[in-house]
């Protein structure tokens, strides 16, 4: 039985040292805060605003790009 109880408070130990390794709370730094992105967008217009498309032909989009 006490092998059995050492053997948790081994690992407990173990789990608790390994977590403080790698980042956990005892941090003196604090933790950044992102920078929000108040920038809007810019949509820009390439070619005609209207089109006139028959139905059943194949269209061909002039000029976007991903």
């Amino acid at each position: 039985m006490n092998i059995t109880l050492l053997s948790k408070a081994m690992l407990i130990v173990l789990g608790v040292s390994t977590l403080s390794a790698c980042g956990g709370t005892d941090s003196a730094e604090p933790t950044p805060t992102p920078t929000p992105d108040t920038t809007a967008p810019v949509i820009t217009l390439n070619g005609n605003s209207t089109i006139t498309h028959g139905v059943g032909s194949e269209y061909i989009d002039a000029g976007a790009s991903a």
